[in-house]
């Protein structure tokens, strides 16, 4: 039996599929609200820092209302998201208390995300510098569908699948977990078996589509109060 615990082991070496079942990467950091995010005049100067390799803007606003117990008690706009998108299916959003990199482009491997992510909070620091973050969160989501369903058990071990799934019998199916990593971080793993057109409540991370898939998430985060700084979080990341 191998010794390899993949919470507490040295990080394998990392191989690059041609067909990586990967869909999805995402890290965001979260910090105390600054109002000026608000006002475009403040978010130009991100923008043009960034606008090199992420060179459509969107900006995104909304009217929200607050109840309880079915009256309005307050009502008025949201705060703007800004969304700034790249090549590749690459992009970042801009708001007043977190800013994030996604991409379900991954063909540069980990290096060429964190370098992305790198290149993002040094903008956010340079330009918006919050002092702060409260949370720090990085997010893998994989899926297998199509032919990758007919010999899934190449794939994935036989305790992550349900007993009946070859026969075509088994519904929709979900399972969590959540770890304690030996650096602080909580890290939390869904997997789960999705029927054609199906989807699961809360988890709109997992986009419906008309195929049979199986998916595993990995969501990675630290919260606490810590100072905002590219070499803290670069590191946290890597690890």
């Amino acid at each position: 039996m191998s010794d390899f615990n993949p919470l507490t082991s040295p990080a394998p070496k990392e191989v690059m599929l041609t067909n990586p079942p990967l869909v999805g990467a995402l890290a965001q950091i979260r910090y105390p609200k600054i109002m000026a995010i608000r006002q475009d005049d403040y978010v130009a100067r991100f923008q043009e820092f960034i606008r090199h390799d992420y060179h459509i803007y969107e900006k995104e606003e909304g009217f929200g209302i607050q109840t309880v117990q079915g009256n309005v008690v307050s009502a008025g706009p949201v705060a703007p998201v800004h969304k700034f998108k790249g090549i590749k299916n690459k992009s970042v959003t801009l708001s007043e208390d977190f800013v994030a990199i996604d991409t379900s482009f991954y063909e540069d491997g980990k290096s060429g995300f964190l370098e992305q992510l790198s290149f993002v909070i040094t903008a956010t620091k340079n330009h918006i510098n919050p002092h702060n973050m409260s949370r720090l969160g990085i997010r893998f989501v994989h899926r297998l569908v199509g032919d990758k369903m007919n010999n899934i058990e190449e794939y994935v071990r036989k305790d992550f699948l349900p007993p009946l799934m070859k026969k075509g019998e088994t519904p929709s199916s979900f399972s969590q977990a959540m770890y304690k990593t030996k650096e602080g971080f909580s890290l939390g793993v869904h997997w789960g078996w999705v029927r054609a057109n199906q989807n699961f409540p809360n988890m709109d991370f997992i986009q419906t589509i008309n195929k049979d898939s199986w998916f595993l998430d990995i969501d990675c985060f630290q919260q606490g109060d810590k100072a905002f700084s590219e070499e803290g979080i670069i590191y946290s990341t890597a690890l």
